[in-house]
């Protein structure tokens, strides 16, 4: 499989993509919008994932994500933990996955998580709760609500280089190298991409 480019790369210019334009996007402006893009427990077509996926995007945008941010995320829920992945390209941010000291490694401006975290190594400008109470009221905004308020403006695709990083699961994945990635963030996104249904199970 190829990325789509907004830039072809050429003559020492290494041009410039998006995974989540490729991955949900792009089968939407290819005719697929009614097709099962996501099933198990959450079912999604490909325009119903567009809709979250921008919507968080959007309300990603808004508490001040921006190309090259790390949004860390800690979910045990993997098609929640996908939109997240999903967002977080869509805006040109890293997504990192929260485990060990990666909190404090890559001091995440946002986070997104259905767990109470220590903060005490690093304090994220801004957190996502799911299915707790926000602990506090000035940075933390509930999922459903982050959703609805990015649903007023849904974030677009951001050009980013190929050579950036798109995610950390096991380690550093690049935009480019991302849909030949074994992870499971490598695996769902070649999924959409090849326009195979990717079955997620019940939230851990």
């Amino acid at each position: 499989m190829e990325l789509a480019w907004f830039r072809r790369p050429g003559d020492g210019d290494e041009g410039t993509t998006n995974l989540t334009y490729n991955a949900v996007d792009l089968p939407v402006i290819k005719g697929r919008s009614t097709d099962t893009a996501v099933t198990g427990a959450h079912e999604f077509s490909y325009a119903g994932l567009l809709e979250q996926v921008g919507a968080l995007a959007g309300a990603m945008r808004g508490l001040g994500v921006l190309p090259g941010h790390h949004v860390g995320v800690q979910l045990a829920d993997p098609a929640r933990e996908l939109l997240v992945l999903l967002a977080a390209a869509r805006v040109g941010a890293t997504c990192v996955v929260l485990t060990g000291g990666r909190l404090e490694e890559f001091a995440p401006h946002l986070v997104v998580t259905d767990t109470e975290l220590d903060f005490t190594g690093h304090v994220p400008q801004a957190v996502i709760v799911n299915g707790l109470e926000p602990a506090d009221e000035a940075r933390d905004l509930a999922w459903d609500i982050a959703i609805k308020a990015g649903r007023t403006d849904p974030a677009g695709c951001e050009p980013v280089s190929p050579r950036a990083t798109a995610y950390v699961v096991d380690g550093l994945v690049a935009v480019g190298d991302a849909l030949a990635d074994p992870s499971r963030f490598g695996t769902a996104l070649s999924a959409l991409v090849s326009g195979t249904v990717l079955t997620l199970g019940d939230p851990a």
